[in-house]
């Protein structure tokens, strides 16, 4: 039995164990003497407080791959070893600076943290599902979403015995699994006369408590969609109690122990307690760390999308290479351009915090008149003239209200909501799981078989206590929750989603316990219309659905798939499903790898990106790029806005307007802007313009040759870069006219 740092000083270390401990104290002092130093000026107000210092294995393992390599695999007792050899350092340090401000810290923890994934070598990587007996008493590193969290129980760590011959004192732990001491052989005192091998407990002696907490993680998602997620229990002590929240993503270096949970309630008499495998949290970190060789590949493939858009911009093919990257989203999909460029939105988000924008310096009241000079459009807006005039400059002349704010903290979301209406059929299902493999943080589940407690938090009475367990939607916290048939969820399970859609929060009250969870979540719904009918487009379309409408108003964009039976369509989809299925057979994947999407493309617009470089660029997007609202785009969405307004529309709230300013950033982090322009704010009022009616197109009547849902790859030898300029030139006559 391994004793903390306190009792290994006194009792007698094995020479290997000596060894370590020197080893490991020459590394704290050659790579972090400066943390040690900060740990003795620390105010030191609870005797009983505990401190740690972290670690890195990598760093470790750089500096000696043996004493690495046994902590690796012997990590109950050298993370003891660990804690003394803080312990020896602190002492050393200060017998060396001679400060009477600095004192040694009892209590204190070396946090040593692994790459994502790490295990002994051994037995390799270590997802939840690979953790087996013979890892027991290695170090191992996991990635998940803490599901559950149990209540913070105190429990006696060390006590302290005596030997009934000599009187000598000593302190031994106390095992966490059965409660139970390992007293040595023979009296572990230095007086070599006393052999005595019977001790007693000292009942007058202080106890040393710890605080222990068990939590429950689930197994982080991957690109297989698997319904049955693995789960680990994690028992927290000492200073990472109560380090994480339910919904959060953690990163757990832990050494794998036997363990029998509370969580589990006590056993019955008459029968054993129930053993399982659990990891003792050395650490837990709330971001994930990439090792130099994971950073380079992944700043390399960084570098090369800065390429390929500075490519792009120079020859004016913005557009071309934007419908390229949305085409590869999905291929196994015929068309649907529409629908894959509002998914790629979804996945991108808004950006967050704070309302854009400034007003211009030489105003000095609330209502903007532009002057006359021409649209100045940041990040490489592609200019075609197309008509004797500039739209945009006309717009800019009419005054509209604009408000002075800057960076307020308009607690707004930035998470895009989006919901499918269309015949049997027609994908709908196929999309989201598509979405599942892109997202990592994506939560599929059925509106048919989910309750308000599997969405948001389900109260747990395990070993008489109360816990939380979290739902779908706050295990999808910073990800996608896909709901299909969402039509089929109850009316009061239904309502569970106003306050997570709009407010990002959860708020629960249940079994006395009353707390908020975060549910930063983008909701991806599908549904048939009602009864399973075909979409009839003679009729509004909140008639033909199944949900209430303060649910509706939340979704950003609400877009139809139609079965229309249209032969040359039938023709088409036919067509691709065949060249897939061949494909396949072929051994191919249905995607080509392409440095460039717009020059592997041919004559019938094939050619996209692998899912790994789709995620990555995604990824890219979201980290580098956070749009700021331009003033000619503020003109575009308001006048919209004001034009819908105009028509007394009952949807048409301030959501609405909300909607199209998320849509307008994420438009323009998938184009690699850092200012919204004007061709974001076109592609924001197309979506929403078309997800509103069924049989027209629409405020605008766009031409069916230039709607959203057809732009895609050249058609009818016509560029995309020119259909967006000739849709941009009508969307503004449009609001000239109204």
């Amino acid at each position: 039995m391994t004793l903390p740092s306190q009792a290994m000083t006194q009792l007698p270390l094995s020479q290997n164990t000596h060894r370590l401990l020197q080893q490991l104290s020459s590394f704290l002092l050659s790579h972090h003497r400066r943390d040690v130093v900060d740990l003795l000026a620390q105010v030191d107000e609870d005797d009983e407080r505990h401190y740690s210092v972290t670690c890195s294995l990598t760093e470790l393992g750089a500096w000696d791959p043996d004493v690495a390599s046994r902590v690796v695999n012997s990590a109950g007792e050298s993370m003891d070893v660990f804690d003394t050899a803080l312990l020896s350092v602190q002492n050393q340090l200060l017998q060396e600076l001679q400060d009477p401000g600095l004192t040694v810290k009892q209590h204190v923890h070396a946090r040593l943290f692994g790459p994502p994934g790490f295990s002994s070598g051994s037995h390799g990587a270590s997802p939840l599902s690979s953790i087996r007996s013979e890892m027991l008493n290695c170090l191992v590193t996991i990635t998940g979403t803490v599901a559950k969290t149990g209540v913070v129980n105190v429990l006696e760590s060390r006590k302290t015995y005596e030997c009934m011959s000599c009187g000598y004192r000593f302190a031994v732990v106390v095992d966490d699994l059965t409660n139970d001491v390992s007293l040595p052989k023979q009296c572990p005192s230095t007086n070599a006369s006393c052999n005595s091998d019977t001790f007693r407990e000292n009942q007058m002696a202080d106890k040393t408590f710890t605080n222990y907490q068990e939590i429950q993680v689930q197994e982080h998602f991957s690109d297989k969609i698997n319904n049955n997620k693995k789960a680990a229990m994690v028992v927290l002590q000492d200073d990472l109690a109560e380090s994480c929240q339910i919904g959060q993503v953690v990163h757990i270096s832990g050494i794998v122990v036997r363990h029998a949970s509370l969580m589990r309630g006590a056993s019955k008499s008459g029968q054993k307690a129930v053993v399982t495998l659990a990891l003792k949290a050395v650490s837990v970190t709330g971001n994930q760390s990439l090792g130099d060789d994971d950073r380079s590949a992944r700043d390399e493939m960084y570098r090369n999308f800065e390429l390929f858009w500075e490519r792009k911009r120079h020859a004016h093919e913005e557009m071309s290479a934007r419908d390229a990257i949305v085409n590869s989203l999905c291929p196994m999909l015929s068309g649907m351009f529409g629908i894959k460029l509002s998914v790629l939105l979804m996945l991108l988000g808004g950006t967050d915090g704070s309302v854009q924008g400034r007003a211009p310096d030489d105003e000095t009241d609330n209502v903007y008149e532009a002057r006359s000079s021409g649209a100045a459009h940041s990040g490489g807006g592609t200019q075609v003239d197309t008509t004797s005039y500039d739209p945009v400059t006309q717009l800019k002349k009419r005054k509209v209200v604009v408000s002075k704010a800057k960076q307020i903290d308009s607690g707004t979301r930035s998470q895009i909501h989006l919901l499918l209406v269309g015949d049997p059929g027609t994908g709908k299902s196929q999309i989201q799981r598509f979405v599942a493999s892109v997202d990592p943080r994506t939560i599929m589940t059925s509106g048919s078989s989910t309750s308000a407690a599997g969405l948001t938090a389900a109260a747990v009475k395990e070993n008489g206590q109360w816990t939380l367990e979290a739902g779908a939607l706050v295990l999808a916290n910073g990800g996608v929750c896909c709901i299909d048939e969402i039509d089929g969820l109850k009316a009061a399970d239904s309502a569970a989603l106003h306050e997570v859609m709009e407010q990002q929060t959860c708020s629960v009250a249940k079994a006395g316990m009353i707390t908020t969870l975060h549910t930063k979540v983008s909701v991806f719904g599908t549904c048939n219309p009602k009864g399973n009918r075909r979409i009839d487009p003679r009729r509004s379309l909140n008639d033909q659905l199944g949900l209430p409408s303060p649910l509706l108003s939340r979704f950003d964009v609400i877009l139809l798939l139609l079965d229309d039976m249209n032969p040359a369509s039938d023709a088409s989809i036919v067509d691709h499903v065949l060249r897939t299925r061949s494909m396949a057979l072929d051994g191919a994947d249905g995607a080509v790898d392409l440095r460039d999407p717009v020059d592997a493309m041919d004559g019938t617009g094939e050619g996209a990106w692998q899912l790994e470089k789709l995620k990555a660029y995604l990824g890219w997007c979201k980290e580098t790029f956070h749009p700021q609202m331009s003033m000619e785009t503020k003109h575009a969405l308001i006048a919209y806005y004001q034009a819908r307004r105009a028509l007394r529309a009952d949807h048409v709230t301030v959501r609405f307007f909300e909607s199209l300013v998320r849509l307008s950033q994420a438009h323009a982090k998938l184009m690699a802007r850092d200012t919204v322009t004007v061709d974001d704010a076109v592609v924001a009022i197309c979506l929403t313009d078309s997800s509103i009616s069924v049989l027209d197109e629409g405020v605008f009547q766009i031409p069916p040759q230039l709607r959203l849902g057809e732009m895609g790859y050249c058609m009818n030898g016509d560029s995309p870069e020119a259909k967006a300029a000739e849709l941009k030139r009508i969307i503004f006559e449009k609001l000239l006219q109204i």
